[in-house]
């Protein structure tokens, strides 16, 4: 088995008939002990196999899926092989039914019908092979109004060449024929216009000078008035907008010349509405979520804070391409603290070529966590961008990281801002389950300094203690997820920092206290 078609048929075969195979699972064992270096068709058909076996001997396979299923998505860089992979991956966890619909579905035989039919409808079929007969399987007559059965006749060189050259004087004949016909019903027609134009010379010319104008005048007031309603009837866009269409008056007035259409997207209009938003945004710096390029015109920065209680992410939309952008939707991928957006990007209107749009989209932790230790703050994200021109909207796949403290909420029910609740809590945590980290030299060990960083991320100051000659020990309580977070911060006096996080769930407790850490050190 040398051969990759023969590696593949072989894998195959065990996959289809796993159940029968007593040692199936061992047999791919052995392939998938070298997958990295085989080819895609190998690959390809290992996932299948694997997958079949797992879904025919669930016992048996959970390890070697598992392992199958990590190559595929995690070590390949093959986009097939990924994509089948995180396939096989969603439909297992979520739906084993459906999975075993789709891999272990039932295929139709294969069987041919060429052979059953009578041999005197065969031979019409075989006399019409390079017509529309042998596509419908059916002689010409029974679909075709006034078809005409197909005649081969004998082919010889010099009929042929006699037929050609007949053809040929015929053709000559006919087209002298014509020319003289032609040129006799031309002059009688020239001498008949002027035996007419001579008597009233001024009535025949007036009527065609004054209607050679008319069309000029009208032409080019058609194409203005028409266009924009067409189009917007076409896209079912309703009424456009008045401002961005063109006027007559240049760039003085409220809005619409060419230095509207291309300020924006050129920077000689100060006025426009793109440098007016890009102005008045002051908010926290923006990361480039996609270049222009590989949005296909659309270009997208993104940042992220906790505006009062809603967690928030800045979506600030560019249009650098030649066509409007009606609508943007964004989807997140599974993520390590179920974070999901609530709603599509609420845009204001549509933005046009040149135009920039600054909007917030509120966030939400509606989905479990997928939990990654060590904790990763990347979330794989899809923008799909609907376009007035485009008959399929470009979709974009980007990875942006999502800081956790946007989503601390101290204003929750469950936070423990008193004293006494907080203590009980914290005593009724075993220190086993708590989440510890210390920096030996710490970038912020001044309190106050520390208290404002928590306190502007929705952690609220409970208490402190002193520690004679050590240092001090600050106390703050949150929620995460609807969990009640506590968190001690110990600053040293020598420049070290302790941070200690307790709650009843230990992976909340664990991002929390990598939270904490990076906030002390900003």
């Amino acid at each position: 088995l040398n051969e990759p078609e023969a590696k593949a048929s072989m894998i195959w075969i065990i996959g289809e008939y796993a159940e029968r195979i007593v040692d199936a699972g061992d047999r791919l064992e052995h392939f998938i002990d070298s997958f990295e270096e085989e080819g895609a068709m190998v690959q390809l058909q290992l996932l299948t196999s694997t997958v079949k076996l797992f879904l025919k001997k669930p016992d048996k396979a959970k390890g070697l899926v598992q392992k199958v299923l990590n190559l595929a998505t995690e070590a390949s860089d093959n986009p097939d092989l990924r994509d089948r992979g995180y396939v096989y991956w969603r439909l297992l966890s979520t739906d084993p039914t459906a999975a075993r619909k789709v891999v272990l579905a039932e295929r139709p035989v294969i069987s041919s019908e060429t052979f059953s039919l009578p041999p005197d409808y065969l031979t019409s079929l075989l006399e019409n092979l390079s017509s529309l007969a042998s596509v419908y399987h059916r002689p010409p007559d029974e679909f075709v109004r006034g078809s005409r059965k197909v005649v081969f006749m004998p082919y010889e060189e010099q009929e042929d060449a006699d037929s050609d050259g007949d053809s040929s004087d015929s053709s000559d004949e006919d087209s002298e024929d014509e020319n003289e016909s032609s040129e006799e019903e031309s002059s009688e027609e020239d001498n008949k216009k002027k035996r007419k134009t001579k008597g009233k010379p001024q009535k025949q010319e007036a009527p065609k000078r004054k209607a050679q104008p008319q069309p000029t005048q009208q032409a080019p007031k058609q194409p203005p008035q028409q266009q924009p309603d067409l189009l917007g009837d076409l896209l079912g866009m309703g009424p456009s907008n008045p401002a961005p269409q063109p006027t007559a008056g240049g760039g003085n007035g409220g809005g619409g010349g060419l230095d509207d259409l291309f300020g924006g997207a050129f920077g000689g209009d100060s006025g426009g509405g793109a440098a007016q938003q890009q102005q008045q945004y002051n908010g926290p710096p923006l990361n480039t979520a996609f270049d222009s390029n590989k949005g296909q015109g659309l270009e997208m920065n993104i940042g992220f804070q906790r505006k009062g209680t809603k967690p928030t992410m800045i979506v600030q939309c560019a249009n650098r391409g030649n066509d409007t952008v009606t609508r943007i939707d964004i989807k997140f991928n599974k993520n390590y603290l179920g974070i999901q957006p609530t709603q599509t990007v609420p845009l204001n209107g549509n933005v046009g070529p040149g135009q920039t749009q600054t909007v917030d989209l509120t966030l939400q932790l509606s989905q479990e966590p997928t939990p990654k230790n060590p904790l990763d703050l990347t979330v794989q994200m899809a923008a799909r961008s609907m376009r007035v021109n485009a008959a399929k909207p470009p979709v974009t796949m980007f990875a942006v990281q999502i800081p956790v403290e946007i989503f601390f909420d101290n204003t929750h029910n469950a936070t423990l801002t008193e004293r006494n609740a907080f203590l009980g809590e914290w005593r009724s945590i075993p220190n086993t389950d708590d989440q510890s980290q210390t920096v030996k030299q710490c970038k912020n060990t001044d309190i106050s300094v520390v208290k404002g960083l928590f306190s502007q991320n929705a952690c609220s100051f409970v208490a402190d203690r002193q520690i004679p000659n050590r240092g001090v020990s600050l106390y703050f309580a949150t929620t995460l997820k609807n969990v009640p977070v506590l968190l001690e911060i110990s600053l040293a006096n020598n420049g070290a920092c302790r941070v200690v996080v307790k709650s009843k769930n230990k992976y909340i407790s664990y991002v929390s206290c990598q939270t904490a850490i990076k906030l002390v050190n900003q």
